[in-house]
């Protein structure tokens, strides 16, 4: 792969691209280009720019994929998912559960970035903004349609996510056409699979059958991509001979593979005739097979026997020489002593000489002995410095023995111990064997131990992520829950207005009706002095009388009819504000026994964690043991 970093996303990256992209054409090539072999040196030649246009398309040209379709979508979604977590995708994924999911910015810039880093893992986004980034690399790899600006920025519109969609689709095909190939060897390394071997069978001419479809599919698309028509048909015409050359070959080996099947019908036929007397044959064979295994087992006891005597004898042999060179040895010295013994004459000097000698063999023996000490010294301070570290060894596996029961290791039927035996004891009867500490315990630590801890350690990690997550998102739902408790406080605080703006209101309303009672008071007081004054005049007073009854049953029909509506509207105000109240209250008791339930389980969660965290230290504590062993 080619470098992306920056600033090398230049001609490199382009040349990369180019390659990629002719390596996808041969993957779709099969459907447009192969069909049968026969058909294919049979094809009329169509123009290079129809070829084009069915086959790659242009840039600006419409996308003949259904990147509206549902489930195009979702099938698109899930091949993303899939390589996402293969590869080792490290943000978070809440998305994987929702088929229709439509991400936002942020989610959309990591996805890229990731997959980015597949092609270069020292890519990254530089000055410029991500959306010119996005736009530049997908235009240096060679995707054939149009990248709006516009819809980067609003990544998960309904009109902007199909055609985003599309080309990250499109991208993950070829990161995975890559790793496929990457995987092989190359294109290179395929060929040459599909040569090995020769000779004229079956499968050797398929293999060479594929490798020259191969080949000749790879060169003419890059003749279909340059525009040489004339290589193109000159491909067609050798991919053709080749083919007619491997027909002739196939023929013959057709013939030859009857013949011989021909041959060994006969000879079956032959042993069916002779296969009357096949049983009593198989019979005595099968005796004389028992008597031939039994005779050479007893051979090669008896060979085994007479090379261990013969060893013996050698043995004996060897002490028996050694014993005789000795005795003779030792009749040699004593004749020569002997016979120095007789022959000697003491002199000074003699005697003076002997002195000597035993002074050097004095000193020599003093110096042994100051040696030994030294010795015994250097081995009493090693024992001393093995002890220690036994001690220090013990310390250590006891300690380890506490973490281990502590996250259920121990003993092997625990929880977690899955039936390993982690148990480490030291045998002190080894240590004299031993060439390292580790070999001083009875468990083998690097072939059971240290592997199981590793295991153990993956899937503590793994729960560990699982639960960090999982408190993440524990996390997002809180501050969802403290929103919509902010939200149901501002309600409540508006309803709290609104009931007093009614009650301002009816206040009002209420000194509206008593003054207006009171001017209808002073109204009747004003008509009944004026009866008083028409007293004298009775016809006027009755006719008057008569008008002002009709008025006053006129006022107060019209005051019952407005207390009446009055009290209405004011009762429907009153229910409403608390029915408001109610379900105000009842919202706010919910909220806060759901926040009361997510802080149980957060708590309960924080010490799952706490645990995990507990567990980590411990398998590091036990790395480092198993690195000083």
């Amino acid at each position: 792969r080619s470098s992306m970093g920056r600033p090398s996303l230049g001609a490199g990256l382009k040349n990369s691209g180019a390659s990629r992209k002719s390596d996808i054409g041969l993957t779709k090539s099969r459907q447009s280009m192969g069909g049968s072999t026969a058909a294919a040196a049979e094809q009329p030649r169509r123009s290079s720019a129809a070829r084009r246009s069915s086959a790659y398309g242009v840039r600006g040209a419409a996308d003949p994929r259904p990147l509206g379709d549902k489930d195009y979508m979702s099938n698109a979604i899930r091949t993303l998912i899939d390589y996402l977590m293969n590869n080792g995708y490290d943000q978070r994924m809440d998305f994987a559960a929702n088929k229709g999911w439509r991400p936002t910015g942020r989610d959309f810039q990591n996805i890229c970035t990731f997959l980015f880093a597949q092609l270069d893992p020292n890519w990254q986004c530089g000055a410029n903004k991500f959306e010119d980034e996005f736009i530049m690399v997908f235009k240096t790899l060679g995707y054939p349609y149009t990248i709006s600006k516009t819809s980067l920025s609003a990544v998960g519109s309904p009109h902007a996510w199909p055609q985003l969609l599309g080309a990250v689709e499109w991208l993950v095909e070829l990161l995975s056409y890559d790793s496929e190939v990457a995987l092989s060897g190359g294109h290179s390394a395929a060929t040459a699979a599909f040569g090995e071997g020769g000779g004229a069978s079956g499968e050797n001419m398929t293999r060479e059958g594929d490798r020259r479809f191969i080949d000749y599919l790879g060169k003419a698309y890059r003749s279909f991509l340059a525009g040489d028509d004339d290589t193109y048909e000159a491909l067609e015409q050798d991919f053709a001979a080749s083919f007619a050359e491997q027909t002739g070959e196939v023929r013959a080996l057709v013939a030859s593979k009857d013949s011989e099947h021909a041959r060994l019908l006969r000879e079956i036929e032959a042993e069916k005739q002779t296969g009357a007397t096949l049983p009593g044959k198989k019979e005595k064979l099968a005796v004389l097979e028992s008597d031939h295994e039994k005779l050479c087992d007893f051979v090669e006891k008896l060979r085994e026997h007479c090379a261990t005597l013969e060893s013996k004898v050698a043995a004996k042999q060897k002490d028996l020489d050694a014993e005789k060179s000795d005795v003779d040895a030792a009749k040699e010295t004593v004749k020569t002593l002997k016979n120095r013994v007789g022959t000697q004459e003491l002199s000074a000097d003699e005697a003076q000489r002997m002195v000597a000698e035993k002074e050097r063999l004095e000193r020599n023996l003093n110096e042994a002995t100051a040696y030994h000490q030294a010795m015994r010294q250097k081995a009493w301070e090693a024992d001393m410095e093995l002890q220690r570290r036994v001690e220090d060894l013990e310390r250590a596996v006891h300690g380890y023995t506490a973490q281990a029961t502590a996250l259920q290791l121990l003993p092997h039927e625990a929880k977690n111990a899955a039936g390993v035996d982690f148990r480490m004891v030291v045998n002190k009867e080894k240590l004299t064997q031993a060439t390292c500490l580790g070999d001083a315990l009875c468990t083998d630590v690097k072939g059971v131990v240290l592997p199981a801890l590793t295991q153990f350690k993956e899937l503590v990690g793994g729960k560990a992520n699982q639960l960090r997550g999982s408190a993440n998102l524990l996390a997002d739902q809180e501050e969802h829950s403290q929103e919509a408790g902010e939200e149901a406080a501002v309600q409540l605080e508006e309803l709290t207005q609104r009931k007093q703006k009614l009650e301002e209101a009816l206040r009002r309303e209420k000194e509206g009706v008593e003054a207006a009672l009171a001017e209808r008071g002073k109204e009747h007081e004003e008509i009944e002095e004026a009866m008083n004054m028409l007293r004298d005049n009775p016809a006027e007073r009755e006719r008057k009388r008569a008008a002002q009854q009709k008025r006053l049953a006129e006022l107060k029909s019209q005051f019952e009819e407005q207390a009446e509506t009055h009290e209405t509207e004011a009762s429907r105000a009153q229910e409403q504000i608390l029915g408001a109240l109610t379900q105000i209250a009842d919202y706010k008791a919910h909220v806060g026994r759901q926040l009361q339930d997510l802080k149980d389980y957060h708590q309960d969660r924080y010490s799952t964690i706490a645990q995990a965290e507990t567990d980590e230290s411990l398998k590091t504590h036990t790395d480092h043991l198993l690195a000083g062993m």
